[in-house]
């Protein structure tokens, strides 16, 4: 099952028990397996060679963008709004590209952001 399935299972699970409490254990096992490991890159947008680092090509995708600002606290929320609020109602599912944050003010108390998240139309 590739991570995309995944994903998408564990958002279904997530809005079937909104009004519950969330098994975060079983949220868990839904979302990955023992063969593949999640990768949270810091990264940056270069044309020079990498020097040693570990060179990742974001795929051409369909992205809807968020802008925030605020806290380390705010961004979380602002992605758990789009998960569980825009996401669902939206007409579109995950796509197989990573989610991406981008800071334009990285000020912890006071950061700018944009969350990227690679989306696809619903199939009917």
């Amino acid at each position: 099952m590739e991570w995309v399935e995944r994903l998408n299972q564990s958002m279904k699970y997530i809005e079937e028990h909104l009004t519950d409490e969330i098994d975060y254990e079983q949220l868990g096992r839904i979302a990955c397996n023992d063969e593949e490991q999640w990768k949270y890159f810091i990264a940056v947008s270069s044309t020079k060679e990498s020097g040693g680092f570990e060179e990742y090509t974001v795929p051409a995708s369909t992205w809807v963008i968020f802008s925030g600002t605020g806290n380390n606290q705010s961004i979380q929320e602002l992605e758990q709004r789009i998960i569980t609020e825009w996401l669902p109602a939206s007409g579109y599912e995950y796509a197989n590209a990573p989610d991406l944050e981008v800071y334009l003010n990285p000020d912890p108390q006071n950061a700018q952001y944009e969350v990227w998240i690679s989306v696809v139309k619903k199939k009917e």
